[in-house]
């Protein structure tokens, strides 16, 4: 029993600093104060709770479109493919909304690290499993 409440207070320990804080190195690259590491923090969980949404309806209509193409179906190929393309559209402009949100909050100096930041980002593709389904996000003129 006391095993099992130390665990559950170390997780909600966890949890509670991070909402606490933005995503820690990039508060840290970016050298944010306190005030904005925790707008920061807010604009992701928003942003990340709705990819969260969208990146499960987007494995579910790829492995439909998967099945599709091993069908050989050319016509539900066809509509699994703008159903994709839909979603993935709609989570790219997920991340230039919560990129431009972030950057709003950010001062000129920080921006600008916050632009190498993000060409970092994208230079790495892959290596994330949004990354794996999206092209890389461009910045928004």
């Amino acid at each position: 029993m006391r095993l099992k409440t130390l665990t559950l207070a170390i997780v909600l320990l966890a949890l509670s600093a991070s909402v606490a804080q933005a995503d820690a190195p990039l508060a840290k690259r970016l050298e944010l104060d306190t005030a904005q590491a925790g707008t920061v923090a807010e604009i992701q969980a928003k942003h990340r709770a709705e990819m969260r949404k969208e990146r499960g309806a987007l494995n579910r209509e790829s492995r439909a479109l998967r099945r599709a193409r091993a069908a050989n179906d050319s016509e539900l190929v066809a509509k699994q493919e703008a159903v994709v393309a839909e979603l993935q559209s709609k989570m790219a402009q997920r991340i230039l909304a919560e990129d431009a949100e972030i950057r709003a909050v950010l001062n000129p100096e920080q921006q600008k690290k916050f632009d190498a930041w993000i060409e970092e980002r994208n230079k790495m593709v892959g290596s994330s499993r949004d990354a794996r389904v999206l092209k890389p996000a461009k910045k928004a003129d």
